[in-house]
């Protein structure tokens, strides 16, 4: 494990261990590079709300997307194919919308998934 999420999270060792279930010193040897057992890997993933892979390398995504969430899924299915300054205008988007109200159910202006 690169950089333990407790940094993320802003946990001392102590309280990371208490999330996994082990001691302090354990919490302490990940940080100098050793990796917790799978089964605490995936409890610390599912308590700090982070994909294991994330966890484990600090590769793909750090959160894991809601399973009910079609939006999140479809923004996802094509992001890789979108171009820097695409992605930078949809993030500027989200954020400036997510500061005003929101959308009126059934607005014409309200986006909607892609049909399958």
């Amino acid at each position: 494990m690169k950089t333990h999420p407790r940094y993320r999270h802003r946990a001392t060792q102590t309280e990371a261990a208490r999330i996994a279930g082990v001691e302090q010193p354990t919490v302490s040897g990940w940080n100098k590079g050793s990796a917790p057992e799978l089964v605490t890997g995936l409890r610390l993933a599912e308590k700090l709300n982070v994909c294991v892979e994330w966890l484990y390398t600090e590769r793909g995504p750090m959160r894991p997307l809601p399973a009910d969430d079609i939006y999140a899924r479809e923004l996802m299915a094509c992001w890789d194919r979108l171009s820097d300054e695409e992605k930078r205008k949809i993030v500027h988007y989200a954020q400036v919308g997510a500061e005003q109200s929101p959308l009126s159910a059934g607005s014409e202006s309200e986006p909607r998934p892609a049909q399958s």
